[in-house]
């Protein structure tokens, strides 16, 4: 932002004012275009106007039933405390997008109103604007997609986070959001519209931190060892989603402790689309019997291989299944150059001279971008026999981020 807006002498800064009317007409930038080219397709004004009309109803009837926004504020303002990041470590994109979403449109619609907004609170909505690669970044811009309501949120967490360049991350990083300083703004009060920024800002933050990584701009972070074997991370099935989030971000695999109902939780990931591994089908496949066709040992290697090629051709996450067996992958299926040990830890597995290694030439048909691909492994063992049990059969099972499921929240 070239400039961004005062207060006016002796106005009270949480008492914003209301915006004078204007017969200015909206013109499209090329950064807008972009934006509604993505979201509804070449077609501007006719098709863009319904779903916006439709989305602001949707909005009216949805705006009842959520939680009120100042109780929705001081949870996103503890989430991102000191000691919700202790407990739940950063706010991942995911996450962020999820608090976005809780945002509604008469908050929208009262930040939309504001006709000088403090500097924190504009440059948030700003850069969710250059987040979208709109290069009006204008109050008035800011205002009008704002009252798009929910067709502005759903724009904004549809929107691939890893679509930033480098040019457009160093315009976001030069804005300086903070979410911080938001939370400060607000100090405890419900103002009409900070919350929609604040999670604006949260969102970018959590952008910002994962396309730093991705271009290799982060200093490499100290390990976290808040959930190890030793010191497992409990949780209630609901926040595993954020738990492994936080377990991939520091470079380790999670390692998911279901307490005797494995059952339940792999039917969660296959929602997700994921490659499974079936430890147990592996280990009968490999071992032969009455009714089963023996593999051998490099037919076994070869299945595992290509299990890994396909998470990694489609960007999809592969669940190695241990079920309640404890299969020797350390010392037995594991190979290099078809099913590595390196699978087993996610700061190595996602080197692509690491997992490049499994291809073969007729895995060549598509172009290779595993960005979202990554390993989960599930046991249906308590926590107690994890470490007896597995410690050493799992390649880099000290290393493994150990995620210990609740099983009365499992159904």
């Amino acid at each position: 932002l070239s400039s961004l807006p005062t207060l006016k002498t002796g106005q009270d800064p949480k008492s914003p004012s209301k915006p004078k009317p204007s017969g200015l007409q909206r013109t499209m930038s090329l950064g807008q275009q972009l934006r509604t080219q993505q979201m509804l397709g070449s077609t501007f004004s006719k098709k863009k106007s319904a779903v916006a009309t439709m989305a602001m109803k949707d909005d009216v009837a949805n705006n009842s039933a959520q939680v009120s926004t100042d109780v929705t504020l001081r949870g996103l303002v503890g989430r991102i405390a000191p000691i919700g990041v202790k407990y739940y470590g950063r706010v991942g994109a995911e996450e962020a997008k999820d608090w976005v979403l809780k945002s509604s449109w008469s908050d929208m619609r009262d930040l939309a109103d504001w006709t000088e907004p403090p500097a924190v609170v504009e440059v948030a909505v700003a850069a969710v604007l250059t987040y979208l690669c709109d290069t009006n970044t204008s109050w008035e811009n800011c205002a009008t997609s704002l009252r798009e309501g929910r067709a502005f949120l759903t724009e904004v967490t549809k929107f691939n986070t890893k679509h930033v360049t480098r040019n457009n991350l160093d315009r976001l990083m030069a804005l300086e959001v903070s979410s911080e300083k938001l939370a400060e703004y607000a100090d405890g009060q419900y103002i009409p519209g900070v919350y929609t920024a604040l999670c604006f800002a949260v969102l970018i933050e959590a952008v910002i931190r994962l396309n730093m990584d991705r271009f290799g701009l982060l200093e490499p972070a100290p390990e976290d060892t808040s959930f190890s074997v030793n010191t497992p991370m409990h949780i209630p099935l609901r926040e595993l989603e954020h738990a492994i989030e936080r377990a991939l971000e520091a470079g380790r695999t999670p390692l998911v402790v279901c307490n005797r109902k494995e059952d339940v939780v792999a039917t969660f990931f296959t929602y997700q689309m994921v490659v499974i591994v079936d430890a147990k089908k592996i280990l009968i496949e490999s071992s032969g019997g009455p009714t089963v066709q023996k593999l051998t040992m490099d037919e076994t290697h070869e299945v595992l291989r290509k299990k890994a090629v396909s998470g990694l051709k489609y960007s999809r996450p592969m669940l190695v299944r241990m079920s309640n067996t404890a299969v020797d992958f350390q010392n037995i299926f594991c190979k290099e150059g078809c099913f590595p040990p390196q699978v087993f830890k996610h700061s190595e597995w996602k080197k692509q001279e690491v997992w490049s290694a499994v291809l073969r030439p007729d895995d060549m048909d598509n172009m290779f971008l595993p960005d979202n691909h990554y390993v989960i492994v599930t046991t249906d063992f308590e926590l107690a026999m994890v470490k007896e049990y597995l410690g050493d059969r799992l390649p880099y099972f000290s290393d493994m981020a150990v995620i210990n499921i609740d099983p009365d929240s499992i159904a």
